[in-house]
């Protein structure tokens, strides 16, 4: 069971009924107040609140002040009220009173005014639902109130839990930002009520996720072939930006990636750019790849520093494995060094990425070395329109040495 802190509101509770209210599961917390002092509690540290409210009751200005935060729905807690047609007077900052006919309708923008219907006898809706079960069950006591309002009135985000033989709504369950307020007519034993509703908390904050997720006015079908604001257009062009940046951020790994995230990036972009039969190994090349006339061994850096000799060694161990894996090549292969020098450190702030040693050995044996700075370049030429992705395929099939676009 979940730990819940708990404070009931109400001021008939008097302290020889405390001791029944309090026996409840070790992982519930109960407070019990009255008007008069509810003002010192601070109500961010609750999770369910009970809630009576008197028939008629003024609130001086610090009360009003605790009422007003009472109302908020920042914070994801359950209240439970039971409702009352309530005629008050409320003290604002400017001392100016403020009188109210029903305050339940005043404190929550949403709720309607209540029809004032008085009676006892409800009708249960939708008896199959667990919520329904949870708070109207065999445990129960009867019930009777004096606050209700019209089904055609029912508010948005709300589900109706009980009506009258009239059809008017006296229980209902209402989401407000992260509140779920839980409108109830008043049981003939309330502390067996609060009781049994807080041995089920768990079950009921449950259902109340599961429903509150369904808590909003369902779009008709026929709306979907009226759209005289392009709102379709707006979607499509939606989707396309994202998949823009999807590819734009997969591009920016080449300035600052390395290991796997590196890899992936460049195989992604080597699809994209037209290359074929792209693999990547863990205990072979980083990366082999085909076009119409080559067969591509790749080796893939991201390094702190210049590349230097050491970090090309592994290249004389692909070719030969490659060599020795087919008896008849009928490609050539080509062999490129790919690499992401000085990863953590700005691109004004790098130096060539690779050393003298290196472009030497490179031109020697037809190896290209390909930076991912260049690289990064040529898709951007790609997307401006100066360049075409068979150049950049030609160019890395045919350079030796230092690849440049």
């Amino acid at each position: 069971m979940n730990k819940w802190n708990c404070l009931v509101i109400d001021d008939p509770i008097n302290n020889n009924e405390n001791e029944d209210i309090l026996k409840t599961p070790d992982e519930i917390r109960v407070e019990i107040t009255n008007w008069n002092n509810f003002k010192t509690h601070n109500l961010e540290d609750f999770d369910i609140f009970f809630i009576k409210f008197e028939d008629y009751r003024d609130f001086d200005y610090n009360q009003t002040k605790k009422l007003l935060t009472l109302k908020s729905g920042e914070l994801k807690q359950i209240k439970f009220i039971f409702t009352t047609k309530i005629f008050c007077e409320i003290i604002l900052a400017n001392q100016k009173k403020h009188k109210t006919p029903d305050l339940i309708s005043s404190l929550w923008e949403g709720i309607p005014k209540s029809t004032n219907k008085k009676g006892n006898k409800i009708i249960i809706i939708n008896p199959d639902y667990t919520l329904s079960k949870l708070i109207f069950n065999e445990k129960n006591q009867q019930f009777c109130w004096n606050w209700a309002i019209k089904s055609e009135e029912l508010p948005n985000n709300s589900y109706t839990l009980a009506k009258n033989k009239k059809g008017n709504i006296i229980s209902l369950i209402v989401r407000i930002e992260n509140n779920f307020l839980i409108f109830l007519p008043h049981p003939k034993n309330k502390l067996d009520f609060i009781k049994t509703c807080l041995e089920n908390i768990d079950k009921f904050w449950l259902e109340l996720y599961k429903k509150g997720l369904d808590f909003t006015i369902k779009r008709p079908k026929w709306l979907e072939d009226y759209d005289p604001f392009k709102k379709k257009r707006l979607i499509d062009e939606l989707h396309t930006i994202e998949e823009k940046i999807k590819k734009i951020e997969k591009f920016e790994i080449l300035l600052y990636g390395y290991g796997k995230p590196l890899e992936n990036s460049i195989s992604t972009i080597f699809s994209l750019l037209g290359f074929q039969n792209i693999t990547q190994s863990v205990d072979r090349a980083d990366l082999l790849c085909e076009t119409e006339n080559i067969k591509i061994i790749a080796e893939i850096k991201g390094l702190k520093d210049i590349a230097h000799e050491r970090n090309i060694k592994q290249m004389y161990k692909w070719r030969v494995e490659e060599l020795n894996k087919e008896e008849e090549n009928v490609k050539r292969i080509k062999q490129i060094f790919i690499c992401n020098a000085y990863r953590n450190k700005k691109l004004g702030e790098r130096g060539n990425f690779f050393d003298q040693k290196v472009i030497k050995i490179a031109e020697s044996h037809d190896w290209g070395l390909l930076s991912t700075w260049e690289l990064y370049n040529s898709l951007l030429k790609i997307w401006n329109g100066e360049l075409i992705k068979e150049e950049v395929i030609s160019i890395i099939e045919n350079q030796k040495g230092i690849i440049v676009f």
